[in-house]
């Protein structure tokens, strides 16, 4: 897997039926992050593709304002 994925990883948790983003880190390729409402292990999905824009509208906007806020904490450091 190439390691500079830009689109954000999709993921779905069978427990709570959601889907949840991620962006793609180097250490995720022997370890899922757990979800976020549950805290269970999620199933992959693959990368994100341009219809869930409008499948999952909160998850896809939740996963870039978190990228957005992260980017601007390393540039005010």
């Amino acid at each position: 897997m190439p390691t500079a994925i830009k689109s954000p990883m999709k993921f779905r948790c069978n427990a709570c039926k959601t889907v949840y983003m991620q962006k793609y880190f180097s250490d995720m390729v022997h370890s899922y992050p757990n979800c976020p409402n549950c805290n269970q292990a999620g199933q992959l999905q693959g990368t994100m593709e341009a219809q869930d824009i409008l499948k999952y509208p909160v998850a896809v906007g939740k996963c870039y304002l978190e990228n957005t806020l992260q980017r601007f904490q390393q540039l005010t450091r």
